[in-house]
């Protein structure tokens, strides 16, 4: 297991909705660079900070997996993709997945 990421900055797979899920294209994705070894920050169009707001990563049968997020252990092995949606808490959050292995 690794105990960080790559690439640092540009990572694909990330979706936003601004709706409770039911629009997930509407809010783009500018850009996705590493803080820390365990923090990313997420840059994206405008959202509304309500509780309608949903984040996932490497979703679906066809994620975007041009520049996925890999750790750096021996295997190279990509983050683990979310199970399902992340919701902001407080309300008045963002949205903060936690990603604590790889596969």
């Amino acid at each position: 297991m690794g105990t960080d990421f790559t690439p640092t900055s540009g990572a694909t797979g990330f979706q936003i909705s601004p709706d409770n899920g039911g629009d997930w294209t509407s809010v783009v994705i500018s850009a996705v660079d590493r803080l820390t070894a365990t923090t990313l920050r997420i840059t994206h169009g405008t959202a509304p900070t309500n509780n309608q707001r949903l984040l996932r990563y490497q979703y679906g049968k066809l994620p975007e997996i041009s520049n996925m997020l890999l750790n750096n252990s021996a295997l190279t092995q990509p983050i683990l993709m979310s199970a399902g949606n992340v919701s902001p808490t407080p309300l008045t959050a963002s949205p903060v997945p936690t990603f604590l292995a790889s596969i």
